[in-house]
């Protein structure tokens, strides 16, 4: 009863419980944001199709496609490549492998076809010069074939060494066209990972775009959640509850500045008080049963904003600061509540609809306001007009310049300049006013003069330098 007692007495003084109850209070519920080392290509994939809607800058559609489409399918076409690539390399070093056998194998063969021909010839000469020791070697049974014999070794070493020859040559055009194979599967594979390597750099600049924007797309992500599921996903987060059970109020007797007096009912005064409340804490609620789930008023940072569905301990303390029982919800800061142009419009309006003895009678109050106004050095929504005709910009020289001291030294240089171009230009009207004193009228800047004297020149050359 003494809670009950004590909070209706509060209502009673400051006339507060209607109008505090017509400023419902807001919950913010906090959400669960991911750290950059959970944004990755699948954390997009998941949420693709929000990114794509609420995308800052179209520059990052590309790779954001590339991620949800193409991104799998391309790292197997780089697999195949690059195992194509090793193969066919294998391959090619293989063949070169067996190519320099053939070549050896063609070098003897021609070595031994060589040998031949020279043991063919010197069995023909034997048998022109019918030589004695050739005889000599018959009869002590050494190796002396014939020329037939001969021939036919020959015959054979050259057929052996066309057979080598032509097996390396083959495996020479084979070698050369795996060696294009090979380059063709290089280029392949250079222009699909050139590719994928510039995708992949796309994609790593939209991850840190997310990264460094997460909050807005994580806004994004929670608005385009169904309500239902959001429902059930927070309705059974636990919400702590508190209720006073003891408040006491201390009231200055002394009534404060009021700018608004002329707005409230007669015998209304503006009064500063100060609370004291004893608040003690009660077994916590589901969110469902203090927030309206269904009616999401919006977010600030990684809080889901929802309209409570009644006051409790803690918001009804937060709200009495903010509660006028004249007006209803108004700033504490009553020269926030009203801009000059408010009132100038109010002013105007009274001057309209009273008559001079009660408008009169309002001035020393408009004054006052007036004063309070201009006083204030945040006045709400103060614009100043400044004509263009009336505007003067003067730049004042500070000790300390910005310019580099190239530029500083240039333009030195420049002022240098300037003035020996001053001097050079009076030294020349010196000079042409000296050249007029003594008649010569001539023009002082003619670069070339020829003077022709005595006979008649049938033709002249005036380009002639010498």
């Amino acid at each position: 009863m003494a809670v009950t007692y004590l909070f209706y007495e509060l209502q009673k003084r400051f006339k507060v419980s209607e109008q505090l109850y017509r400023v419902m209070p807001t919950v913010l519920v906090a959400q669960d944001v991911p750290s950059p080392n959970e944004i990755t290509e699948a954390w997009v994939i998941t949420h693709d199709w929000i990114i794509n809607r609420a995308i800052l800058d179209d520059s990052f559609r590309p790779a954001l496609a590339y991620i949800s489409q193409k991104n799998v399918g391309d790292d197997f076409a780089i697999r195949e490549l690059r195992k194509n690539l090793r193969s066919q390399r294998q391959t090619v070093e293989a063949l070169k492998v067996e190519l320099a056998q053939l070549n050896s194998e063609a070098d003897n063969r021609y070595a031994v076809l060589e040998d031949t021909i020279q043991q063919r010839i010197r069995q023909e000469q034997n048998k022109e010069s019918d030589n004695i020791w050739d005889s000599v070697g018959e009869f002590f049974g050494a190796a002396n074939p014939t020329p037939e014999a001969a021939k036919a070794r020959e015959m054979a070493a050259r057929d052996a060494q066309s057979y080598a020859a032509d097996k390396a040559q083959k495996m020479s055009l084979n070698l050369q066209r795996e060696m294009n194979t090979l380059q063709s599967v290089t280029a392949d594979y250079t222009k699909a990972m050139q590719d994928h390597l510039d995708k992949l750099t796309m994609v790593e600049r939209l991850l840190l775009h997310i990264k460094e924007n997460i909050l807005y797309y994580m806004q994004a992500i929670w608005e385009l959640e169904p309500a239902d599921q959001r429902y059930m996903r927070l309705m059974n987060i636990d919400v702590p509850q508190f209720e006073i059970t003891n408040m006491d109020c201390v009231i200055n007797q002394q009534a404060e500045n009021d700018i608004f007096k002329l707005f409230r009912n007669p015998g209304e005064t503006l009064h500063k008080a100060w609370v004291s409340p004893i608040i003690e804490q009660r077994p916590p609620k589901p969110l469902v049963e203090v927030a309206d789930l269904d009616s999401i008023l919006g977010f600030r940072g990684n809080y889901m904003v929802f309209p409570m569905k009644q006051h409790n301990a803690i918001t009804e303390i937060m709200a009495m600061p903010y509660v006028d029982a004249s007006f209803g919800a108004m700033d504490p800061d009553q020269l926030s509540n009203v801009s000059l142009e408010d009132y100038a419009r109010y002013v105007c309006c009274l001057r309209e609809e009273l008559s001079t003895n009660a408008f009169n009678a309002l001035k020393e109050t408009l004054k006052g306001w007036l004063t309070m106004l201009l006083a204030d050095p945040l006045r709400n929504s103060d614009e100043i007009i400044v004509p263009t005709s009336s505007l003067y910009i003067e730049m004042l020289l500070s000790a300390n310049t910005l310019l580099e001291d190239f530029k500083l030294f240039h333009r030195e240089w420049d002022v240098y300049k300037v003035q020996g171009e001053v001097r050079l230009q009076a030294l020349e009207d010196l000079r042409i006013s000296k050249r007029i004193l003594e008649d010569k009228l001539e023009d002082p800047k003619i670069d070339k003069k020829i003077l022709v004297e005595g006979g008649v020149a049938t033709s002249l050359d005036v380009h002639d330098t010498n």
